[in-house]
């Protein structure tokens, strides 16, 4: 059913309980439904979401102020898509979880929630089988959780054009989320290098703990870099490391920037203080007090989260690749970088360690 569609049955649905013909326009039916007398009951169709496509439905807020007064109403069952369906919204939660038609070999989910600023928690996905994920969560700076989903993953994993998947810039500046659940780190077997689900992936996730055992595309080339801004101001970032596959990957130009990760934390949004409050480290003393406390940032790069451990780990899961000019580069400031920790300095990478890199197809930088 078309979005217009959806809008006309509503208005019916009011003009029926209001008993008059007039034309209904979108403004005017917050008022109307207002005005509804005591012991009248919102249309069915308006909280029990069932066999349409909600592409659009809430997008730039349209529904903002009948989900807020109704959402513990509403239900969903076999939706067939939900392209921007809450693109730009201004709602805090979301309260109902999102049931997809289990039938549907494919559901469009780009943008899902992207541009939600106000989101919280996102919520439930239920039995979506997605192939384009891109842009899902992107914007969402106040975004803290999102609620355990199930995720079919099995259409993606059989596709054979490397275009049919796109994922970049899912998580793109979600800066208060701290986890990104297991469920939703995945990578198909083949996609476009510029449709990973690593091109912008995880930038400016600003409180981001760790990515670790990350999937990659196990028949895939990739020729053009597929990690552009991957981790970019990560500055909570303390573990980057990949999945272990007993394969070589075909990749070229590759280029892993690690220089902005773990490096501080500056609290130029208000909201972080939700998370930070007021525990930063600044001397060793500090370090030595709230190093074990989930909540600490520095704005001094000596007590960076990402430190030589760090690096170490990242090293060793590196992929082995057999194409030209796949660079892993930790920034200029690496003598500093986590000097002050237990981790100790990036800087103090050893001949030996740099070799693991080497052996696997990877030039270390400090650029």
């Amino acid at each position: 059913m078309a979005l217009t569609d959806k809008l006309t049955s509503i208005a019916n649905a009011i003009r029926e309980k209001t008993s008059t013909s007039d034309r209904l326009t979108l403004d005017a039916m917050p008022t109307a439904i207002r005005g509804i007398k005591s012991g009248s009951t919102i249309p069915d169709k308006a909280l029990h979401l069932k066999n349409i496509s909600l592409n659009y439905y809430d997008m730039y807020g349209t529904w903002d102020w009948f989900i807020e007064a109704n959402g513990n109403q509403i239900t969903t069952e076999n939706i067939q898509s939900a392209e921007s369906a809450f693109w730009d919204s201004n709602l805090v939660e979301i309260p109902f979880d999102i049931n997809f038609d289990s039938n549907i070999d494919n559901h469009p989910i780009s943008g899902m929630f992207a541009a939600s600023d106000n989101l919280v928690e996102a919520p439930a996905l239920i039995n979506v089988k997605p192939l384009n994920t891109s842009s899902l969560f992107s914007g969402c700076d106040r975004l803290q959780s999102i609620k355990p989903s199930v995720i079919d993953w099995s259409v993606a994993d059989a596709v054979t054009d490397e275009w049919a998947c796109d994922m970049g810039s899912m998580f793109r500046s979600c800066r208060n989320l701290r986890e990104i659940p297991r469920e939703w780190l995945y990578c198909p077997p083949m996609v476009y290098s510029g449709c990973s689900p690593y091109y912008m992936g995880f930038e400016e996730c600003r409180s981001l703990s760790e990515l670790t055992e990350l999937p990659l595309p196990t028949q895939q080339s990739w020729y053009e870099d597929a990690f552009v801004d991957v981790v970019y101001r990560c500055e909570r970032l303390k573990e980057f490391t990949f999945k272990h596959y007993d394969q070589a990957f075909d990749w070229s130009n590759q280029y892993i920037n690690l220089a902005n990760v773990g490096t501080k934390v500056v609290l130029y949004d208000s909201y972080l203080w939700d998370f930070y409050g007021y525990k930063e480290i600044k001397t060793a003393e500090d370090y030595a007090a709230l190093k074990n406390d989930a909540d600490w940032w520095t704005e001094k790069p000596e007590f960076s989260r990402y430190n030589h451990t760090s690096a170490v780990n990242t090293i060793n899961s590196l992929p082995t690749v057999t194409g030209e000019s796949n660079i892993i580069d930790f920034g200029t400031n690496c003598a500093t970088r986590g000097s002050a920790t237990d981790g100790g300095a990036i800087g103090n990478l050893t001949e030996e360690e740099i070799a693991i890199a080497t052996s696997k197809g990877w030039t270390v930088t400090y650029s």
